[in-house]
């Protein structure tokens, strides 16, 4: 925003309405290839969610997220009432796209929003939906090791362990927002192959420059880990 000389606020609506429209685009060409409905929880012929995902690393960073969220929801966040309201700010629940990893971010605010308080592990682990409760135990019991793919390309790790809570939600965070970004510069660099308008290339760069500032503050931010030179 600051190298743009444009408002911060609208930058990030910007940015976040490109993603979402990004992922709309998507979806619908997922649902053109699988024109069979998705069911909610609560259908009776919903499809199982599997107690361990072994998919790609979208759908691992992505339940990361959830994981960290029930952990984690109820510990102290400076600058916020807790973690969960600092996670609520910085993810729009638009961009999640594993629909099952969606369902559970939206249960846990849903309960938020409906008793004033945030919900304890048991009402997850617990939880009347029986695969609502495999999924909560597994993502609590079986930690997702950062990929490959993401040390190679950033050298980043995660700092484990519960005494570690902050540097293990701001990985996390960085890993989803980074994963964002990369979307949206691959856009930026397809677009660029494509237009012969000066004007056009140069405002295409400016954002380019922006995305790559924003990649390297999330890097540096305390809750990674740099374990070797990039």
């Amino acid at each position: 925003a600051e190298l743009l000389k444009v408002d911060e606020a609208g930058m990030v609506n910007l940015v976040n309405k490109f993603i979402r429209d990004r992922i709309d685009q998507d979806r619908r060409q997922q649902q053109n290839r699988e024109p069979e409905a998705q069911q909610d929880f609560s259908s009776a012929q919903e499809p199982e969610i599997p107690a361990h995902t072994e998919g790609t690393l979208d759908e691992a960073q992505e339940w990361q997220l959830i994981r960290v969220l029930i952990q984690y929801g109820n510990k102290p966040a400076e600058g916020f009432a807790n973690m969960a309201q600092l996670i609520y700010t910085r993810i729009d629940a638009e961009l999640i796209e594993i629909r099952d990893a969606a369902l559970f971010y939206k249960l846990y605010f849903d309960y938020v929003t409906e008793h004033g308080e945030l919900p304890a592990l048991q009402y997850f682990t617990l939880h009347p939906e029986p695969k609502v409760q495999v999924k909560a135990a597994s993502l609590l019991q079986n930690r997702n090791e950062v990929s490959h793919n993401w040390l190679d390309l950033y050298g980043i790790g995660m700092l484990n362990g519960e005494e570690n809570y902050i540097h293990d939600v701001e990985s996390t965070l960085g890993y989803f927002e980074l994963k964002k970004i990369k979307i949206m510069q691959a856009d930026i660099r397809n677009e660029l192959h494509k237009t012969k308008d000066e004007a056009k290339m140069m405002s295409l760069m400016q954002q380019f420059i922006a995305l790559k500032k924003t990649e390297h503050e999330i890097l540096q931010r305390p809750g990674t880990v740099i374990v070797k030179s990039t």
